[in-house]
């Protein structure tokens, strides 16, 4: 099951996360003690294939 960026970004928000910075499709988030997660994406409409996904809750400390 592929999850959309939308859902990824709302994720990531309401761990406090906020974004720090964009280079071309990759978008960087940032922790408050300085622990950074990036995320690929051009379009948040698109989705993340699952493996993709469950790699990003993973470097967040999510799941």
């Amino acid at each position: 099951m592929e999850h959309k960026v939308t859902e990824v970004l709302k994720i990531l928000q309401n761990a406090g996360f906020t974004e720090d910075r964009i280079r071309g499709s990759h978008h960087r988030f940032k922790y408050s003690h300085g622990h950074y997660v990036s995320v690929a994406y051009d379009k948040p409409g698109k989705t993340i294939p699952i493996k993709t996904y469950n790699s990003i809750l993973r470097q967040a400390g999510i799941k």
